[in-house]
């Protein structure tokens, strides 16, 4: 939803099996001008699946969750997302 030279992001969360955020990310020209915020306010769960030598398998980590967004073009929407990385 933006692009820019400088990104800044934060993220602050409780966590447990299932962690609740509120997060915030913001792109500028420099450093010093962010001015317009993206936040969200969601829970996620990770799910680590560890190394396994014998069978050839990586190690997988999942994270998945849902977040509603606060500030526009994505105003007062509920997203869900997934995400995946694999480690040999």
């Amino acid at each position: 939803v933006s692009i820019a030279n400088s990104l800044l992001a934060w993220r602050a969360s409780i966590p447990g099996n299932w962690t609740l955020f509120y997060e915030a990310a913001s792109t500028a020209p420099t450093l010093y001008d962010h001015a317009r915020w993206h936040r969200a306010v969601g829970f996620d769960a990770k799910l680590v699946f560890p190394l396994t030598p014998v069978a050839f398998l990586p190690r997988v980590e999942m994270r998945g969750g849902a977040a509603y967004t606060l500030d526009e073009p994505l105003r007062r929407k509920i997203r869900g997302f997934l995400e995946m990385r694999f480690e040999p």
